[in-house]
């Protein structure tokens, strides 16, 4: 119901920020199936979602398993809520990155769900996200069935009750270096981005091949040495 609250007139609040704030393409949203709840509704176990971008969250066979949302028109404090849900079980978008993955043999994981849908709408397809910037190894399992080669890109600034990108990459490269999972034929290769950009901003604004060129940059300098 919410994905076509958003396609309405009530839902224009909600699809302008996601095309116009977010750079989303209208393919992206559909495919991620993305949604809005009009102002009004009925709270559901006393959350009011009136006004809130739905972002339904599913595992890598297409299952649904938890909802989240945001509020960009609140304090920020109150921006989000979702659905309590094991985050360190599933990447946002694996259902629908995971060909693109298999493909290419890499995948660039990300911080943010909108990361995640502005990244796919400029084509980079293989990119997942975490819901937060814990990357445990339940990722590095899920993303192995499908690739080798793993871009850590997380955002450089912190976020509000949660660790720096730069924090996150470390505890990344760590999860690394103790599972030796070079000797498996697994590789990450963290990515700093110019100018303290988040990722959805520098592809936004710099485009697809600047990033993949950073990309492929820093793989020869990782995997080649």
């Amino acid at each position: 119901m919410s994905q076509i609250s958003l396609w309405s007139e009530e839902g224009e609040p909600g699809l302008t920020y996601l095309r116009e704030k977010r750079h989303i393409s209208d393919d992206v949203i559909k495919k991620f199936q993305i949604g809005y709840c009009p102002q009004g509704t009925p709270p559901i176990s006393d959350i009011y979602l009136g006004g809130r971008i739905i972002m339904p969250c599913f595992d890598a066979h297409g299952n649904i398993v938890a909802f989240s949302t945001r509020n960009p028109w609140v304090e920020k404090r109150y921006q989000h809520w979702h659905e309590s849900f094991d985050k360190t079980s599933y990447l946002y978008g694996l259902h629908v990155s995971k060909k693109s993955i298999r493909h290419s043999d890499k995948a660039i994981i990300v911080e943010g769900q909108f990361d995640v849908a502005c990244l796919h709408s400029n084509g980079l397809s293989m990119t997942v996200g975490l819901f937060g910037t814990t990357f445990s190894i339940m990722h590095v399992a899920l993303l192995s069935r499908y690739c080798s080669e793993i871009y850590v890109l997380f955002d450089p600034q912190q976020r509000e009750g949660d660790v720096s990108g730069q924090e996150g990459t470390a505890r990344a490269m760590k999860l690394y270096y103790d599972y030796c999972l070079n000797t498996y034929g697994i590789y990450f290769i963290p990515i700093v981005l110019p100018g303290s950009l988040d990722p959805d901003d520098f592809v936004y604004q710099h485009g697809k091949d600047e990033l993949t060129h950073i990309l492929n940059k820093r793989r020869n300098e990782v995997i080649n040495g």
